[in-house]
């Protein structure tokens, strides 16, 4: 049966859900938001459409629709265009019920397409996305560059590889391929999927290459692991392109400095941001973690003591550098200073402890952490796990694997090869085995670890 057949009973004609639903507020309501506004005064069309821009929360926007039903605006444009902004708006809107009122909208534009597929997207719903996408091109509307950035990164976050084919040849066909929004959006969708050959083919292929085109490749080849590809694309941007490096272009070619080891052009791009950029969070965080891991503490030291502004990743990085130089105690001393502590920043001191085989002091902070209501996730405890397998600490180990279950923590891959190798090196081969066959889902490593337990458990 049709969604809207119970209401055809009572409703002869074809009426839209927007019109039901407001019928249905205009009966409850009492009273309308607003004391300036007498309830026995009907709006006009025009107060209406300012009320809808100036609404605060979804039940002032349900009062206000019971009057734009009254007054005729059901279906107007301007009104729908209005009534679904505030739904959509992730920090004060509701998308169930946007989705209600689009749904039953008649001849939803392009505009409200946008709206719903970007508010999909924000909210990580990639294949409700993906799917609108589609009915658009059914309701016979066409793309247009706001569309297309938002349905390519769902489709690479999702790595729908031959989804993104597809789009990719519909832009081509469309004559989009050339808007730089766009393309750069392409250019996403393929590092998503890690496809570096198409990337690069993207980027040589534009005839006017602007910073942001620039930039996408230089993060591109960094989030793909391909760190001596995206510093030769900074010098050659450098080079040639006259354009001067920005927060963007320096924060991600900083990361491929710190993948290399390469202090010498860390420091230089250290000195150009002193020259040519104001210091923010983002820059100081990248400096910090490549003076971190090019082995140079003290000098990540000075550059976190002097940003004027610390956030919680700026915190983890100069903890982690303190424990991966073997300055445990140091590294606790900053944890404790830290304002603003989340689950990264626990794991990262416990990781420390567990590194240097002081499990009873990381199983310590895990129970303070659990104190403080912060819930461990898998690194967490894989960490610990860790830590109990080098010390053959088996009481720990089944402790923590009780807590694992006992707080619904995923038995994924790597969950499960840090249980199977923490009972294996503890010498209780068969709950290693025991744990690789109820694990959610096993990879390669865990197989390995589970057939090495066997093994083990064959010569005994």
């Amino acid at each position: 049966m049709h969604k809207s057949s119970y209401f055809l009973m009572f409703y002869p004609l074809k009426v839209p859900l927007i019109d039901l639903i407001s019928l249905h507020l205009l009966a409850k309501s009492r009273q309308f938001f607003s004391s300036s506004t007498p309830k026995t005064r009907r709006l006009t069309k025009e107060e209406c459409l300012i009320h809808l821009q100036h609404c605060k929360s979804m039940k002032e926007l349900r009062q206000i629709q019971s009057q734009v039903f009254r007054v005729g605006l059901s279906q107007n444009r301007d009104a729908v265009n209005k009534l679904l902004i505030f739904c959509t708006n992730p920090n004060s809107g509701n998308l169930n019920y946007a989705e209600r009122v689009f749904s039953y909208t008649e001849e939803p534009s392009i505009f409200l397409y946008n709206l719903m597929i970007r508010a999909f997207t924000k909210m990580g719903n990639l294949r409700r996305c993906v799917s609108l996408f589609v009915r658009l091109r059914e309701d016979g509307l066409s793309p247009d560059s706001f569309t297309f950035p938002f349905v390519l990164k769902a489709i690479g976050c999702s790595k729908m590889v031959l989804e993104g084919k597809k789009i990719h040849g519909l832009i081509v066909k469309t004559g989009f391929e050339f808007d730089s929004f766009v393309r750069n959006s392409l250019m996403d969708m393929y590092t998503e999927m890690g496809d570096v050959e198409k990337l690069r083919f993207l980027f040589e292929e534009n005839p006017e290459r602007d910073l942001v085109c620039w930039n996408t490749l230089i993060s591109g080849y960094v989030r793909c692991g391909k760190f001596e590809d995206a510093l030769a694309i900074f010098h050659k941007m450098r080079e040639e392109s006259g354009y001067k490096p920005d927060e963007a272009t320096l924060v991600s070619t900083l990361s491929a400095s710190a993948a290399l080891r390469n202090l010498e052009l860390g420091k230089e791009i250290h000195l150009y941001i002193k020259s040519e950029l104001e210091s923010t969070v983002l820059l100081g965080n990248a400096l910090l973690g490549m003076y971190s891991k090019c082995g140079c503490l003290s000098q990540a030291r000075r550059v976190f003591d002097e940003m004027p502004v610390k956030n919680v990743i700026t915190w983890t990085s100069i903890v982690s550098g303190y424990v991966n130089s073997g300055q445990i105690d140091e590294a606790r001393e900053l944890f404790e200073r830290s304002p603003v502590r989340d689950v990264v920043l626990w794991t990262a001191m416990i990781n420390g402890y567990v590194q240097f085989n002081r499990i009873d002091e990381a199983l310590s902070l895990f129970n303070e952490m659990q104190t403080r209501r912060l819930k461990p996730d898998g690194f967490t405890v894989v960490s610990l796990l860790t830590g109990c397998a080098q010390l053959g600490a088996l009481e720990q180990g089944r402790w923590i694997h009780g807590y694992i279950e006992d707080h619904n923590i995923r038995m994924d891959a790597v969950v499960g090869t840090a249980l199977i190798d923490m009972y294996a090196k503890c010498g209780f081969i068969e709950k290693s085995m025991e744990v690789f066959l109820k694990a959610d889902e096993r990879d390669r490593s865990m197989e390995c670890n589970y057939l090495w337990a066997r093994s083990e458990w064959a010569d005994k």
